[in-house]
Order: C-alpha cells, then sequence, then structure tokens
C-alpha cells in the first residue's frame, strides 16, 4: 500500500510546466501515434503532436520548441540522423529524445545513447512503462 501511495505522489509531482511543455511524436504508424497522445493527453500533457516523416518533425520541433520527442527507429530514412538533427536544432533549449522501438537489442540502445536518446520504450507502448519514464528526469548511465 505505501507503494501504490508512493507512485501516486511520484505521478502527480509533474509540474505545470513541465506539463505544458509540449510533445512531439515522430512516427511511421498513425495508431501507435494517437494511441501514445491520447496516453499523454489523459496523464495531462498539452500540445501533442504527431507527425510522419522527418522534414515534418524538423519543422514542428523549430517552432513549437517541445519539451519530449518520442522518435520512432522504424522510421523511413535514419531516424539516429534525425535524432542529431533535431539535438543540433534545439542547441541549449533541450528536449528529452525518446526512443520507440518494436524491440531494443543491445546494439540498438547503444546506437540510440549515441544519437542522443535518453531512453526508449517498446512499442506498442505500456501505460506503466510510459508512466515510469515520464517519471524518470534523466538518462540512465550506460551499462
Amino acid at each position: 500500500m505505501a507503494m501504490a501511495t508512493q507512485r501516486i505522489s511520484e505521478l502527480s509531482t509533474d509540474t505545470p510546466a513541465e506539463l505544458s511543455a509540449g510533445v512531439l511524436i515522430v512516427v511511421s504508424d498513425r495508431l501507435v501515434g494517437r494511441q501514445l497522445a491520447r496516453m499523454l493527453t489523459q496523464k495531462g500533457y498539452e500540445g501533442v503532436r504527431a507527425v510522419g516523416n522527418a522534414e515534418r518533425a524538423l519543422i514542428l520541433a523549430h517552432e513549437y520548441a517541445p519539451g519530449i520527442i518520442f522518435l520512432d527507429l522504424a522510421l523511413s530514412g535514419d531516424a539516429y540522423d534525425l535524432a542529431r538533427a533535431l539535438q543540433h536544432q534545439a542547441g541549449r533549449d533541450v528536449h528529452r529524445l525518446i526512443a520507440l522501438t518494436p524491440s531494443i537489442e543491445h546494439s540498438t540502445r547503444e546506437r540510440a545513447r549515441r544519437a542522443g536518446f535518453e531512453r526508449w520504450l517498446v512499442t506498442p507502448v505500456q501505460q506503466d512503462e510510459l508512466d515510469d519514464l515520464l517519471l524518470k528526469r534523466k538518462a540512465i548511465p550506460a551499462e
């Protein structure tokens, strides 16, 4: 019971600034994008937007400066190059960069880290895994 109470209090510690910082979801599968957007909106996140290609992602990230970007590693083209471009474009306006992937092998994790991803979620995204990720504010140290 104490753990459940602690988890509820942790979930409610999101400040309005974090919830209103905006979220950009870059995915090739519209259903995955809609599902993730719905889950984030239900958690109180505002300004959740989803796009399906790199060009639109760069434009929206520039105009909108989201606080969190979820990027599908299976996106056509090189998602890792897009991740680096988004990080470069953000400059000092640092955002959280989260990888979305159908599986997470060791080589994928290492490549994702090198491209600037803070964390990753396996798709389809599960609510409890998303909740855990949103609670963690800093990157996981290299294993």
